[in-house]
């Protein structure tokens, strides 16, 4: 109510100030009447508003819906004190989860019967800007009702002047929640919200299911740890879901009973997860399956469950199990299994629901999934690697089935061997064949799942292919280069397989829906090209990348609905490029550029961009961040493709960007471009940048341009020299150096193939670096002979004396490197606690001497060397490798 009475104070301003400017005061004589009436409305919010705001909160149709986390949770500023003066943007909250109990559970002495903060030290939260964008208005809710009190028949919040809010049990160890400072820091958090949010109406005042899924996203969860923090999912007698702490968690426990459950669960290859109150488990009799259901109701807990049922069982088993499962007062089962002559590889999860109409109102689950069950009248059958979906019900009963499935084969073969788009419509043509053979006339798709490496839909009416699916190259060809795809998923592993990728996307014109899945290349790479070959595209086109990280499941970096300039229902921002690089992947100038496009991104997370900029993808890149400006944390500069526009482009970027590693590649700078680079050198965001790294072969010119920094707090500081010799720094350069490490906890400070054009530099850097900080110093060769000969030494020796756990030496391969190791570090090695040597052998070199003569001066010299890396494209000779760990001893 508070919010929409600002929305409407808001408004009757503007609508003043219109009316104003249009000269018509005189109709307004009681403009300051309303107004003043208006602000004392705001000011008297009456009581039964304040409880229908709790009402519509804590119940109306999502009162006790499946949440993902506790909708009881509260944000506070992580460091109240640094916000004095201080840009909104920049400060820093921690996220609480509230125990969701309520009043009726029993009651146990010393338990309290309402709803407290848990016993958890929080989390830091991510991106704080973003999440009060989409969670704003709900935790000013949650924290007035906190700070103010609620109490009804089911819940009791108790005021903050009560303190009860603060349990004695929560007093977590490395918290800042406090009597003394919880009333701070929430009016602090109320007025940030207040302050940052604009006014708006507000629709919905509860969370959503799915807002609650996300707030994940926005938690600093370190490794090993839950997002839920001690709080457990609940399910009470009437399916209500809860989320608890564990001293509520226990006024429900039947131990005994759950442990001879947990027993049986873990030993047929099962889990329970008791904090998100999950079981799943594989059956594979129905003995098996007797002993569960027993097992599990005298446990008198509620889970989501997924059984595998791994024998042949009929519908009325199912239908049976069902019933035993609701009794436990279970929200979701899963269920999959074989039923007799049926058993499809699944390879598409099917969430179907075919009980429903004799399960789902039995029973009372909320929810049930049952894979691979098709009855008579089910319009979708799977048979094997195929699925058919069909307008009508089967004509013929379950006997037919395998002979189906054998035609079926005899028609996936034609597929798999089809070279030419003109095969695949023969193919169809051989399915009307089976579908008239057996009884199934209306048909109308079928759907090829050949060994999960590639899969295909055939749309019987139109006799094409629809949509494809490929892990690979493996796919064939004819149905890719079909022209009648409207779906189109694809995993690019080889950036060889590019070619062939992009002639698929222009052969199909019809395609509406393109997924891209790849691994470690750049997000803009195929981005560029994608939307230029989809140039012929006359309508609105979806783009998905998935980046699949190296064998695991992967993540959506960006998705995207693109389509041409002028269309209609076209609201997004506008690409529009004069200019573009106009080279294919396969090497061929295209013909003509691509039209300017309106993208719209549906979703964008893509944190890093490590490769060369055109104009057009700089632009994209824009696009991207101003209307996710969040997202890039890591960002290669490279301008040597960049024209005036891309360089402004860029300038966006990394001023709305939190970046928090930049790479500048230092390449010879355009004298027209001078003051333009300075522009984007200046628009970097010190304040959450942690490492930087300058390389190539003109760092003393960047170094030269880079305005005046603000404070950085660089973690880590690398200058890496390009070319064939090693490249001087000016003295100019080292005044810029010791400006960011004067201010930085520099831990790393690392200097490859560079060396300074005054050795007597080498103090200046010394001086700048606290060594409380510095963990690892890095040098090249000739740059450590430089810095051993120089006054910087002295200055090491003295002030970080057992301070550096690495000094990291690069050697240049000579034929003298071996012995140019031996003769310069033991002058540095006394006075450094641990030491890592890195040696890479030339290809002009015999290994064996080489590592001999390093083994000797570890067993001689190095005492208190902790690691030597060796690396080697060959093994080695044995008796070397146990004479160097011999060196070392267990203790290292």
């Amino acid at each position: 109510m508070k919010a929409n009475t600002r929305y409407y104070h808001s408004l009757l301003e503007n609508v003043i100030e219109e009316m104003d400017e249009g000269n018509v005061s005189a109709i307004l004589d009681g403009k300051d009447r309303a107004l003043e009436e208006l602000r004392d409305l705001e000011k008297q919010i009456p009581d039964w508003n304040y409880r229908n705001i709790c009402y519509n909160m804590f119940y109306r149709d999502h009162s006790r819906w499946d949440y993902a986390t506790s909708k009881f949770f509260i944000v506070l500023p992580a460091d109240p004190d640094s916000w004095e003066n201080s840009d909104p943007s920049t400060r820093q909250f921690r996220f609480y989860f509230l125990c969701d109990n309520s009043k009726d559970d029993v009651s146990l002495k010393g338990i309290p019967q309402h709803v407290h903060l848990s016993n958890h030290p929080g989390y830091d939260l991510k991106r704080p800007q973003e999440f009060f964008q989409t969670y704003g208005d709900y935790v000013l809710r949650v924290l007035l009702v906190v700070k103010r009190g609620y109490s009804d028949n089911t819940y009791d919040i108790p005021s903050l002047d009560t303190y009860k809010i603060l349990w004695k049990r929560d007093a977590h160890p490395g918290g800042n929640l406090a009597r003394s400072t919880i009333r701070q820091l929430i009016d602090k958090t109320i007025a940030h919200i207040q302050e940052t949010s604009p006014p708006k109406w507000i629709m919905e005042p509860g969370l959503t299911r799915s807002q609650s899924a996300a707030i994940k996203a926005y938690l600093d969860v370190q490794n090993g740890c839950s997002a839920e923090g001690d709080l457990h999912r609940y399910i009470d007698s009437k399916q209500h879901v809860s989320w608890r702490c564990q001293a509520h968690k226990h006024q429900y426990f039947h131990r005994k009973s759950l442990t001879f459950l947990q027993d049986f669960v873990s030993g047929h290859g099962g889990q329970i997860n008791m904090q998100q109150a999950k079981l799943g488990i594989a059956l594979k009799s129905s003995n098996e399956a007797r002993r569960f259901r027993n097992l599990l109701q005298s446990s008198k807990h509620a889970f989501n469950i997924t059984v595998n049922l791994n024998w042949e069982i009929s519908r009325s088993y199912v239908t049976d199990l069902c019933d035993d499962i609701a009794k436990t007062k279970a929200v979701v089962l899963d269920i999959d299994g074989i039923t007799p002559l049926i058993h499809p590889q699944g390879y598409v999860q099917y969430t179907l629901n075919l009980f429903a109409d004799r399960v789902g109102p039995k029973t009372g689950l909320q929810f049930i999934t049952l894979l691979n069950y098709p009855q008579p009248q089910e319009q979708c059958i799977y048979i094997g690697n195929f699925s058919l979906q069909s307008r009508l019900s089967p004509a013929r009963s379950a006997h037919s089935w395998v002979e189906l499935r054998t035609d079926l084969e005899k028609f996936g073969n034609i597929v798999s061997d089809a070279e030419e788009p003109s095969e695949c419509v023969t193919a169809t043509q051989e399915l009307r064949l089976v579908q008239e053979k057996h009884g199934l006339p209306e048909i109308t798709s079928v759907a090829i799942y050949n060994e999960k490496k590639w899969a295909a839909v055939f749309d019987v009416e139109e006799g094409a292919v629809v949509e494809a699916y490929s892990l690979d190259a493996a796919c064939p060809k004819a149905v890719h280069s079909s022209g009648s795809l409207r779906k189109l998923t694809v995993d690019l592993r080889d950036l060889e397989f590019d070619k062939e990728f992009f002639q698929m996307i222009n052969t199909n014109t019809n395609l509406q829906e393109l997924n891209v899945s790849y691994n470690g290349h750049d997000v803009f790479y195929y981005v560029e090209h994608i939307v230029k070959t989809w140039h012929e595209s006359s309508s609105p086109f979806c783009l998905t990348l998935l980046d699949r990280l190296k064998d695991t499941q992967g993540r959506i970096v960006a998705q995207m609905v693109i389509g041409r300039c002028g269309s209609e229902g076209s609201g997004s921002s506008t690409l529009e490029v004069d200019q573009l690089d106009n080279t294919s992947p396969s090497g061929q100038k295209d013909e003509l550029d691509a039209p300017p496009t309106d993208i719209k991104f549906l979703h964008w997370d893509c944190d890093q961009v490590s490769s060369k900029l055109s104009d057009y993808s700089a632009s994209f890149l824009d696009i991207a961040t101003l209307q996710h400006p969040s997202a890039l944390k890591l960002f290669t500069l490279d301008t040597c493709q960049l024209s005036q526009d891309g360089l402004t482009s860029v300038q966006n970027v990394l001023r709305r960007s939190h970046l928090e590693h930049l790479k500048v590649v230092c390449n010879p700078i355009n004298p027209h471009a001078t003051k333009s680079i300075s522009q984007v050198l200046g628009s970097v965001q010190w304040d959450t940048l942690k490492s930087l790294v300058l390389t190539g072969n003109r760092t003393n010119d960047w170094m030269d341009l880079w305005p005046p920094t603000e404070a950085p707090r660089l973690l880590g500081l690398q200058i890496r020299g390009t070319g064939s010799g090693l490249q001087e720094l000016s003295h100019k350069s080292v005044l810029f150096i010791h400006q960011i490490a004067q201010s930085s906890p520099l831990g790393r400070l690392e200097f490859e193939s560079v060396q300074m054009q005054d050795k007597r530099d080498w103090a200046v850097i010394v001086d700048s670096v606290d060594p409380l900080f510095l963990m690892k110093l890095g040098l090249c060769d000739r740059g450590m002979s430089q810095f051993e000969s120089s006054t910087g030494m002295e200055e090491f020796q003295s002030k970080f004396h057992r301070n550096v756990r690495t000094l990291n030496k690069t050697p240049t391969m000579t034929p003298q490197t071996i012995e140019d190791i031996v003769a310069q570090i033991p002058s540095v090695r006394p006075q450094i606690a641990e030491g890592v040597v890195r040696h890479q052998p030339a290809p002009m070199y015999h290994p064996a001497p080489m590592y001999q003569m390093v083994i000797e001066t570890v067993e001689q010299k190095w005492s208190s060397v902790s690691e030597v890396n060796l690396s080697v494209k060959e093994k080695q000779n044995i008796p070397l490798w146990r004479r160097l760990l011999c060196c070392f001893g267990q203790e290292k």
